[in-house]
């Protein structure tokens, strides 16, 4: 079993976060959208590219793969 210990910070966030840069910017700001939204389409290219090779369409497989180096 992994026990997982809670962290608090007792300041709260306001709703804020932190960019590269140090730019602060509310949770909904769009670069914030931006970045998860990009990390969804990573994970859905990198299971792409997985079924493809499983099902050995290697021109496929690699193509995403090259795309998820990018």
């Amino acid at each position: 079993m992994v026990r997982i210990n809670k962290i608090y910070t007792r300041s709260g966030d306001a709703g804020k976060t932190h960019l590269i840069g140090g730019v602060e910017v509310d949770k909904n700001h769009f670069r914030v959208a931006a970045y998860g939204d990009i990390d969804e389409l990573n994970a859905a290219i990198g299971l792409a590219a997985a079924l493809a090779k499983e099902h050995d369409v290697k021109l496929i497989a690699s193509a995403l793969e090259s795309l998820q180096q990018r």
